[in-house]
């Protein structure tokens, strides 16, 4: 389906058929959820039965209502995929002549050229595609035409993960993004607890190529083995989430019902995810259960701190991300418990927010190195807890 505006073609996503087809699934997962839906238990059948056989109907019910949410969230993102559109907007004329024009010296053949605008939640960037392919000459790569690309519209340009890496013979279609606004520089350090080899904490970093930056920090209850097992599990799985198209909150939400059914080994675990634009610089904070983040710009420090629970507390939390407006040099930093738990009791943050505000370097990695060392310093060299930070800065 197409609905035309002034400057624009409005597009599905997918075609009727497969459009219809993805809605009927979504409506049998419905069906489905409502028919786990627990009904109302009569009040003299509890109270004629023992505290075991409660307690085996309790475990019951709250299974089902964990599976009936599962399969209405699926349905709901089967429903958000089968309705999403995206926009062709009118590209110039003159520059797609110039463009077919100069590809063409180059030994590419190019047969359209679009720009497409994806029209869902958030903030996405419009898509330069190219349908072509290479007519004759030497092969070139993706990067070796967003090169040319950047030259001739006066503009750089990237080549896209979706898009494949060489022109073949035949036509394929090739995504290019604009440059970002912003670059980033992540940095990360990680150290066991005293007593144990292997860190309890785990996290991912990503600049996903398309202007966006992830930093996902877990850390799993207690220390060690299981803990790594449990909070890589969280990261694992955010990562793939993410990777997949989920938003942050879809995301969270999926890993905390993994939790909760018990795939977490009937364990808990912190999240603490942040997700930066790099086209806007607004940087969205998810929280659960986590150490405070930070904010530092020059000598100012903020905290970002949350009072929600540690996934797979409980069956289902909604978890509301706090926004912040990033500026060119701003640092975020992400701590797990062990770096609070480096300090006397009592004033862990407060000496924290000092050696943020005071530190004079400027490389990521060089200042997660210099808070590792304070910590230590601090605790006078013994780790009484799993200790991770990790920093991403944002330049233009």
């Amino acid at each position: 389906m197409r609905i035309r505006y002034d400057d624009e073609t409005q597009v599905m996503l997918l075609p009727d058929y497969g459009r219809k087809k993805l809605l009927g699934y979504a409506d049998t997962f419905r069906e489905l959820a409502h028919a786990y839906e627990e009904e109302e238990t009569q009040p003299g059948v509890l109270l004629a039965a023992d505290r075991r056989e409660q307690y085996v109907r309790q475990v019951e019910r709250d299974n089902r209502q964990v599976l009936s949410k599962q399969l209405l969230q699926l349905a709901g993102i089967m429903t958000d995929v089968a309705d999403e559109t995206y926009g062709i907007l009118t590209f110039p004329e003159k520059k797609r002549r110039l463009l077919v024009k100069t590809l063409r010296l180059e030994g590419v053949d190019v047969e359209s050229v679009h720009r497409i605008r994806l029209n869902s939640e958030g903030d996405r960037v419009d898509k330069l595609c190219l349908t072509m392919r290479m007519e004759k000459g030497d092969a070139l790569s993706c990067d070796d035409v967003a090169g040319m690309l950047s030259v001739i519209l006066n503009s750089r340009y990237l080549s896209t993960a979706d898009s494949p890496f060489f022109l073949g013979r035949e036509y394929e279609d090739f995504y290019f993004v604009e440059e970002s606004r912003y670059h980033s520089m992540t940095g990360a350090v990680r150290a066991p607890k005293d007593t144990e080899k292997t860190s309890g904490d785990n996290f991912f970093l990503e600049d996903n190529g398309e202007g966006m930056l992830h930093m996902v920090l877990s850390d799993g209850m207690g220390s060690g083995e299981e803990a790594c097992r449990d909070s890589s599990l969280v990261t694992d799985t955010m990562e793939g989430l993410l990777r997949a198209g989920f938003d942050g909150a879809g995301a969270i939400a999926m890993v905390n019902h993994i939790f909760y059914c018990g795939a977490g080994g009937w364990n808990i675990a912190t999240l603490d995810y942040c997700q930066i634009n790099l086209y806007t610089g607004v940087a969205c904070f998810y929280k659960a259960g986590c150490a405070a983040s930070y904010i530092k710009r020059g000598r100012m420090v903020e905290q970002i701190s949350s009072q929600n629970l540690p996934l797979g507390a409980i069956s289902h939390q909604d978890i509301e991300p706090e926004e912040r407006d990033l500026l060119a040099g701003d640092y975020v930093i992400l701590v797990s418990d062990g770096v609070l738990d480096s300090f006397s009791q009592g004033i862990g943050e407060d000496m924290l927010v000092e050696a943020i505000s005071q530190m004079d370097l400027t490389g990521p990695g060089e200042m997660a190195n210099y808070l590792l060392n304070y910590c230590l310093r601090q605790a006078k060299g013994h780790i009484r807890d799993d200790l991770t930070i990790l920093v991403a800065g944002i330049w233009d």
